[in-house]
């Protein structure tokens, strides 16, 4: 389970940090205010993928990469994203380096 996140340049999140409830989590916002970013987000850190979009699309228009934090119980994940020229994911569980 997730407790926290954190977002940067990924979608419509420049940076941007959430914390998770251990019991129901609601998300609640306008349109477009970026509720289903948040959402591909946890995807892509449980999932490594989103199903929607090769991971380029996932970078914020105009930004070279995108990284995702997360705390779970168990340890930290990150993801991170690179952009155009050299597009490239890489993955890290507890600091330690991992390939697709």
């Amino acid at each position: 389970m997730i407790t926290d996140i954190r977002l940067q340049q990924f979608r419509s999140y420049q940076d941007a940090s959430f914390e998770c409830s251990p019991s129901v989590n609601i998300i609640v916002g306008p349109n477009a205010s970026g509720k289903t970013n948040l959402l591909e987000a946890i995807l892509v850190v449980a999932r490594g993928s989103s199903y929607r979009v090769r991971d380029q699309d996932l970078i914020m228009f105009g930004q070279p990469w995108a990284r995702l934090d997360a705390h779970t119980v168990s340890g930290q994940r990150t993801i991170k994203l690179l952009g155009e020229p050299q597009p490239g994911k890489s993955y890290e569980i507890d600091s330690k380096p991992y390939s697709a």
